[in-house]
Protein backbone atom coordinates (compact mmCIF):
# COMPACT_ATOMS: atom_id res chain seq x y z
CA UNK A 1 0.00 0.00 0.00
CA UNK A 2 1.91 3.53 -0.98
CA UNK A 3 1.15 6.11 1.35
CA UNK A 4 1.44 9.94 0.71
CA UNK A 5 3.14 12.16 2.76
CA UNK A 6 1.51 15.44 3.79
CA UNK A 7 4.24 17.61 5.49
CA UNK A 8 3.28 20.16 7.86
CA UNK A 9 5.15 22.65 10.03
CA UNK A 10 6.19 21.06 13.81
CA UNK A 11 3.90 23.37 15.62
CA UNK A 12 5.73 24.87 18.92
CA UNK A 13 4.21 22.24 20.93
CA UNK A 14 6.42 19.82 19.67
CA UNK A 15 9.66 21.79 19.75
CA UNK A 16 11.25 21.03 22.67
CA UNK A 17 14.69 20.33 23.12
CA UNK A 18 15.38 16.60 23.32
CA UNK A 19 15.92 14.79 26.93
CA UNK A 20 17.83 12.20 25.96
CA UNK A 21 20.68 12.23 23.49
CA UNK A 22 19.51 10.84 19.99
CA UNK A 23 21.84 7.37 18.56
CA UNK A 24 22.29 6.69 14.83
CA UNK A 25 22.02 3.43 13.98
CA UNK A 26 24.67 2.67 11.19
CA UNK A 27 22.61 0.29 8.79
CA UNK A 28 25.94 -2.30 8.51
CA UNK A 29 25.45 -2.70 11.89
CA UNK A 30 21.78 -3.57 12.45
CA UNK A 31 19.00 -3.60 10.02
CA UNK A 32 15.95 -2.67 12.91
CA UNK A 33 12.21 -2.28 10.79
CA UNK A 34 9.52 -0.66 12.28
CA UNK A 35 5.59 -1.16 11.11
CA UNK A 36 3.86 2.21 11.81
CA UNK A 37 -0.17 1.67 12.47
CA UNK A 38 -2.08 4.67 12.51
CA UNK A 39 -5.59 5.56 13.73
CA UNK A 40 -7.28 4.86 10.45
CA UNK A 41 -5.82 1.49 9.89
CA UNK A 42 -2.89 2.38 7.49
CA UNK A 43 -0.25 1.14 7.67
CA UNK A 44 3.61 2.09 7.04
CA UNK A 45 7.02 0.76 6.88
CA UNK A 46 10.32 2.01 7.85
CA UNK A 47 13.94 1.49 8.88
CA UNK A 48 15.34 3.27 12.53
CA UNK A 49 17.67 5.31 11.52
CA UNK A 50 18.29 7.04 15.22
CA UNK A 51 16.88 6.39 18.50
CA UNK A 52 16.67 7.68 22.01
CA UNK A 53 15.05 6.55 25.32
CA UNK A 54 12.22 8.29 24.08
CA UNK A 55 11.68 8.49 20.25
CA UNK A 56 13.14 7.41 16.75
CA UNK A 57 13.29 8.38 13.81
CA UNK A 58 12.10 6.36 10.49
CA UNK A 59 13.75 6.10 6.90
CA UNK A 60 10.38 5.32 5.53
CA UNK A 61 9.99 2.92 2.85
CA UNK A 62 7.20 4.59 1.49
CA UNK A 63 5.38 7.92 1.95
CA UNK A 64 2.73 8.53 4.79
CA UNK A 65 0.06 10.55 4.93
CA UNK A 66 -0.09 12.03 8.34
CA UNK A 67 -0.29 15.12 10.78
CA UNK A 68 2.01 16.28 12.80
CA UNK A 69 0.94 15.28 16.38
CA UNK A 70 -1.34 12.25 14.65
CA UNK A 71 -0.66 9.55 17.19
CA UNK A 72 0.96 6.13 16.34
CA UNK A 73 1.17 2.64 17.01
CA UNK A 74 4.85 1.25 16.80
CA UNK A 75 6.38 -2.14 15.93
CA UNK A 76 10.21 -2.50 16.23
CA UNK A 77 11.71 -5.72 14.90
CA UNK A 78 14.57 -6.53 15.92
CA UNK A 79 17.34 -7.68 13.22
CA UNK A 80 18.54 -10.25 15.23
CA UNK A 81 16.34 -12.27 16.49
CA UNK A 82 12.30 -12.36 16.67
CA UNK A 83 12.31 -9.34 19.68
CA UNK A 84 9.76 -6.88 19.07
CA UNK A 85 9.49 -3.73 21.19
CA UNK A 86 5.89 -1.48 20.71
CA UNK A 87 4.90 1.69 21.65
CA UNK A 88 2.28 4.09 21.04
CA UNK A 89 3.65 7.40 19.48
CA UNK A 90 3.07 10.82 18.25
CA UNK A 91 4.67 11.96 15.09
CA UNK A 92 6.63 15.04 15.33
CA UNK A 93 7.59 15.81 12.09
CA UNK A 94 7.98 14.60 8.49
CA UNK A 95 10.64 15.48 5.37
CA UNK A 96 10.74 14.25 2.06
CA UNK A 97 13.18 16.98 1.13
CA UNK A 98 15.95 14.87 1.15
CA UNK A 99 14.00 12.81 -1.52
CA UNK A 100 14.04 9.99 0.72
CA UNK A 101 10.84 10.42 3.46
CA UNK A 102 12.15 10.66 7.03
CA UNK A 103 9.59 10.55 10.02
CA UNK A 104 10.37 11.68 13.81
CA UNK A 105 8.31 9.91 16.16
CA UNK A 106 8.21 10.60 20.05
CA UNK A 107 6.79 7.68 22.59
CA UNK A 108 3.96 8.79 24.51
CA UNK A 109 3.94 8.09 28.26
CA UNK A 110 6.82 5.08 27.58
CA UNK A 111 10.62 4.80 26.94
CA UNK A 112 13.25 2.32 25.33
CA UNK A 113 12.89 -0.07 28.74
CA UNK A 114 16.56 -1.16 29.74
CA UNK A 115 18.14 -4.29 28.72
CA UNK A 116 16.09 -4.46 25.18
CA UNK A 117 18.04 -5.61 21.70
CA UNK A 118 18.30 -1.54 21.24
CA UNK A 119 20.48 -0.79 24.36
CA UNK A 120 24.31 -1.25 22.61
CA UNK A 121 22.77 1.62 20.53
CA UNK A 122 21.65 3.96 23.55
CA UNK A 123 24.85 3.23 25.88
Amino acid sequence: MHLHATFYAVPDVFKVPREYERRTISLAAAHFRCTVHTPTGLVGEGMLWDVSRRGVCLLLASELELDAGSPTFLQLQSGFDASVLEFDAVLCWLDGSTGKPFAGFAFHNCTVPEGCFLDRFLA
